[in-house]
């Protein structure tokens, strides 16, 4: 497998949102916010840039409680105008932080829909603002009529009520709707929501999505422009990491995308379930021995573009 075309940038790990299933990017408790500058950010997303990347996303917690964010996007818009630029956001925030990132240069968003009913929502939030403010964040989205990923995570049988109603509400829309497995949940697999999605839809059309920058999804459609995707490949059935082979935990891999991490305590991750394959970059000061160097130190193939 060849070099990383995908970096997420995990600016803070704060987040207004109390998500029982929250991963975090492989961080940890989401309790630190970033002390890392804009410019430590331009730098090195530069040089990965520079390297081969050409998706970067930026996530958290909530990227948007990194007051310099649009501000980052401005400078790599105007370094790098076809870069493609998004970022996960719960949308809890006022609109206002999206829309000016829009304004800068942001190509994208994935909106996580933490739940579509207020019931529902409340339980991973005890702020009706927070709902209020993902409603008006969705329909800003909407509107701008751009590429547009809803995260939903299926965490039981429980919220399948909801999950139906959040599905029927967004299948005339021009949306993907992202369902993924809850990683806290060994019982839920992708094959798991398939047939689950299938019982509550009924029978999909159904085709495999080839991503050029991760790893390729499965794709079900019941008619109209709405199409949910699961991600039902694990980065360890590829092995793209010399440290795959070897792996203690590859038989329950749960990392489904090709990417890197840039972390907001200044390490660089490859992958989400190992924290020993970390490096620390914020204070490296070997020039010869960047960021991108030590991911194509760990490739398994070195093939680069």
């Amino acid at each position: 497998m060849s070099m990383p075309k995908y970096l997420r940038v995990a600016l803070t790990e704060k987040c207004p949102m109390k998500c029982t299933f929250c991963h975090n990017e492989g961080a940890g408790t989401p309790d630190k916010s970033s002390t890392l500058s804009l410019q430590y950010w331009y730098k090195h997303i530069s040089d990965a840039v520079e390297n081969g990347i050409r998706k970067v996303k930026f996530v958290g917690g909530e990227p948007l409680l990194y007051k310099e964010l649009p501000l980052l996007i401005g400078r790599l818009r105007k370094r790098y105008p076809i870069l493609d630029l998004s970022i996960i956001t719960s949308g809890a925030l006022p609109v206002e932080k999206l829309q000016r990132c829009f304004d800068m240069g942001l190509s994208r968003a994935n909106l996580s829909i933490h739940g579509w009913g207020l019931e529902y929502f409340q339980r991973n939030s005890n702020s009706k603002i927070h709902y209020v403010n993902r409603q008006k964040t969705l329909e800003y989205l909407l509107s701008l009529g751009r590429p547009l990923k809803l995260n939903y995570v299926y965490s039981s049988f429980d919220i399948e009520e909801d999950l139906i109603e959040f599905l029927m509400a967004m299948k005339n829309k021009k949306v993907v709707i992202n369902v993924l497995d809850d990683l806290s949940n060994a019982m839920i697999t992708p094959q798991f929501l398939v047939k689950r999605l299938t019982h509550l839809m009924g029978e999909p059309l159904k085709h495999r999505d080839i991503d050029e920058n991760s790893l390729s999804t499965i794709h079900l459609k019941w008619g109209g422009p709405m199409f949910v995707e699961i991600k039902d490949q694990h980065l360890g059935e590829l092995s793209p990491w010399k440290s795959c082979d070897t792996c203690p935990i590859k038989e329950r891999c749960t990392e489904g995308i090709h990417a890197i991490r840039m972390y907001a305590d200044g390490t660089l991750g490859l992958c989400m379930d190992r924290e020993d394959l970390r490096w620390n970059i914020k204070f490296k000061r070997d020039a010869e021995y960047t960021a991108m160097n030590f991911v194509r130190s760990h490739l398994a193939i070195e093939s680069i573009r």
